[in-house]
């Protein structure tokens, strides 16, 4: 494997410690950034704009509630404005991280960096590639086990109002 590799162009996962690490070298720089960063609250207001407008569109309003799409946004809301804020990545998929070789290991690019719920940088790793509710869950749970800054409660929450994100991205 060449250093540099996108993630996503691999075919599996990383070891969960790996991904522990990746996150938790996310955390060491200064969470304040002098007030600069934005807080997380304002990207989930931008992602539900975004899904608002999709609801009108003719193949998609049919398909989803748009109280179901409420009920995400009120989740997704709560959850950015609570929890342990620090400094988030928002975008930390698997598109979003390189193998930079085995001295690096993996490095975080594409940054929208916020202030907000650390417990959201995480959830991208539960999701990616997961075929089932039971490997999701799986996920959470080793995710929660090796990283202390990763909240089993905003998790499952996190992915539930994830999914209406989700939903309309690939729709």
């Amino acid at each position: 494997m060449e250093p540099g590799t996108r993630l996503a162009d691999q075919l599996g996962l990383p070891s969960f410690a790996e991904i522990a690490g990746l996150l938790a070298s996310l955390r060491v720089a200064d969470a304040d950034h002098g007030g600069r960063l934005p807080p997380q609250t304002e990207r989930v207001e931008f992602l539900f704009a975004l899904i608002g407008r999709r609801l009108k569109h003719a193949r998609v309003g049919p398909l989803v509630r748009a109280d179901l799409a409420e009920r995400g946004h009120r989740l997704a809301r709560s959850l950015a404005a609570g929890g342990d804020t620090g400094l988030v990545h928002v975008d930390l998929g698997l598109p979003n991280v390189l193998i930079a070789g085995p001295e690096r290991g993996l490095v975080a690019i594409d940054p929208r960096p916020t202030l907000g719920d650390r417990t959201a940088d995480a959830i991208d790793w539960a999701i990616g590639r997961a075929t089932s509710e039971a490997e999701l869950s799986d996920r959470i749970e080793r995710l929660c086990a090796l990283d202390p800054d990763v909240n089993i409660n905003d998790a499952e929450a996190l992915f539930d109002s994830h999914c209406y994100i989700f939903y309309f991205v690939l729709s």
